[in-house]
């Protein structure tokens, strides 16, 4: 693999330097930008990614899988065929060994498992991720319980002493609670703006900013399946509601102009 300096290696590098001690969410981000607004963007953070994930140490790896499960999660289906090469999963299958340390391990697995489950439906290059994840199970690999079998948005896990909720079996129920999920993170968010000093130093709000930041493409792609008379009137018009409040409150967080805590949507489901 080439090592060639550039906007995009650069700061992935300095995403996953050893020294960070938490994951910049805004760093990873504004990456996922970078990437989506360059045409050889997905080839050279591929590249830079499959070099760091080469590194011995362990910090570095966990950052440079939390960073690539962004890009996945933000990035464009360019990016997503970049990551679903046999080379690029075969470097993450190597992380699985253990020889990194259990933390690493753990985070490769539930990963493989994460990206298999939302390509499962998808042909063509994506296959590998399938492949990838059917492979191992074949070996007896054992792999982390799956917090969600079909995700639309990225959630939080349950709380430990929280009751363990049931899985909606109905996708129009599954994806009306996703929805809920993502009206209460935007509260949440605009509860805590007009006290915070940014997500810079507050690692709460940044965590929460991110989630949202992850929610915005799935958004575009619901409303696009609302466009195409796949979703019903009524979840058309939340889906809508809460893509517009989610908008109006990264906008608000990026230019520190606080808004008031109800939206219009319910986030009752």
């Amino acid at each position: 693999l080439r090592s060639e300096s550039s906007p995009i290696s650069d700061a992935i590098s300095k995403a996953t330097d050893s020294m960070l001690m938490n994951t910049d969410w805004s760093a990873n981000l504004e990456i996922c930008d970078l990437i989506n607004s360059s045409p050889d963007g997905s080839v050279t953070a591929s590249q830079t990614l499959r070099r760091r994930l080469k590194n011995d140490n362990m910090r570095v790896l966990t950052l440079t899988l939390e960073l690539t499960d962004a890009c996945i999660k933000n990035c464009s289906s360019d990016m997503h065929s970049a990551v679903a090469s046999k080379e690029f999963m075969g470097d993450v299958v190597a992380l699985t060994d253990g020889k990194q340390g259990w933390e690493v391990r753990e985070q490769a697995l539930k990963l493989i498992q994460a990206w298999a489950i939302e390509f499962k439906d998808r042909s063509g290059p994506f296959v590998v991720f399938t492949e990838t994840y059917v492979q191992l199970k074949t070996k007896g690999v054992t792999f982390p319980d799956p917090e969600h079998t079909a995700p639309v948005f990225m959630e939080e896990p349950p709380s430990s002493q929280a009751a363990e909720p049931v899985e909606p079996t109905d996708p129009t129920m599954k994806l009306a609670q996703d929805l809920s999920v993502v009206a209460e993170k935007i509260k949440l968010c605009r509860e805590m703006l007009p006290e915070s000093s940014g997500i810079e130093t507050d690692d709460a709000l940044a965590e929460v900013v991110g989630f949202l930041e992850a929610c915005k493409p799935r958004m575009v792609d619901l409303i696009e399946c609302g466009m195409q008379g796949m979703l019903g009137e009524d979840l058309v018009s939340q889906t809508l509601q809460v893509n517009d409040d989610l908008l109006k409150t990264l906008e608000a967080e990026k230019n520190g102009t606080p808004l008031p805590v109800e939206t219009k949507t319910p986030i009752d489901s």
